[in-house]
C-alpha cells in the first residue's frame, strides 16, 4: 500500500491517508507541511511526491482531497531523494517526468501553480534568503555516477535566473537530503550525499 500515514497522538497510534483525488501508482513518498502562515491551515496543507508513478499532489484538507498543482503534473522524485523548500509564500521543487519536463520549478502562491525555472535535473532544493541551490543524484553506492553526475546549480533569491555551481573535485554525487541552519552571520548546509558521505558549506 503506497499511501501516507498519520499519527495525531505522539506516534501511539497510525492511519492512512488516501483521499478523493489520490494518484494511481507512485511509491517511496516524502511529505511535507506548507508554512501557510497559519498554524490550524498548516497543519491541514501537505504536498507529496512519489518516485516510479503517481504525481506531486497537494491537500488543503489533511487528506481528505488531492489535487495535481498546477504546472507539475506527473512530477517525480529520483530514487532516494525530494526536498521541498520554502522561502515565505515561495515553494521550490525539483524532479523528473513531468508534463512540464524535469529540472526545478517554482510557486509563488503556496503550491497551486507552478513555474518551470530551470531545466537542468535536480532531485534536492535547498536555500537561505540569499540564495537557492539544487543537487541531482539518486540513490546508489557504487554505480559508477557515469549519468552527469550532481548537476549542482544556483539561483539568488527569487530564484530566477540559474547557473552551474563548483563543487570540490571529491564530491561527485547528489544528496539524499540537505539541513540548513544559522550561526546568525551564515547560513551552514550539512549535505548526505549518496555514497560520499557528509559534506558542509558555509555560505558567504
Amino acid at each position: 500500500m503506497d499511501k501516507l500515514a498519520e499519527s495525531t497522538d505522539g506516534g501511539e497510534t497510525w492511519h492512512y491517508l488516501g483521499g478523493a483525488g489520490w494518484p494511481s501508482g507512485g511509491k517511496s513518498w516524502f511529505p511535507y507541511f506548507i508554512d501557510t502562515g497559519k498554524a490550524d491551515t498548516t497543519a491541514k496543507t501537505w504536498f507529496a511526491i512519489a518516485q516510479d508513478g503517481g504525481s506531486a499532489i497537494i491537500t488543503a484538507d489533511g487528506g481528505k482531497n488531492w489535487v495535481k498543482p498546477k504546472g507539475i503534473e506527473n512530477l517525480q522524485h529520483p530514487h532516494g531523494n525530494a526536498g521541498l523548500y520554502q522561502n515565505g509564500k515561495s515553494l521550490f521543487v525539483a524532479g523528473m517526468q513531468s508534463n512540464n519536463g524535469d529540472g526545478v520549478f517554482r510557486s509563488t502562491d503556496l503550491g497551486v501553480n507552478w513555474t518551470h525555472v530551470s531545466e537542468t535535473r535536480g532531485g534536492v532544493v535547498w536555500g537561505s534568503p540569499k540564495t537557492v541551490y539544487a543537487m541531482w543524484g539518486w540513490a546508489c553506492a557504487s554505480c559508477g555516477f557515469d549519468d552527469g553526475g550532481p548537476a549542482y546549480q544556483t539561483s539568488p533569491q527569487p530564484g530566477d535566473t540559474w547557473s552551474d555551481g563548483t563543487l570540490p573535485s571529491g564530491l561527485v554525487w547528489g544528496p539524499n537530503s540537505v539541513a540548513t541552519t544559522t550561526d546568525g552571520t551564515h547560513y551552514i548546509y550539512v549535505g548526505s550525499m549518496w555514497a560520499n558521505g557528509l559534506w558542509r558549506y558555509v555560505e558567504p
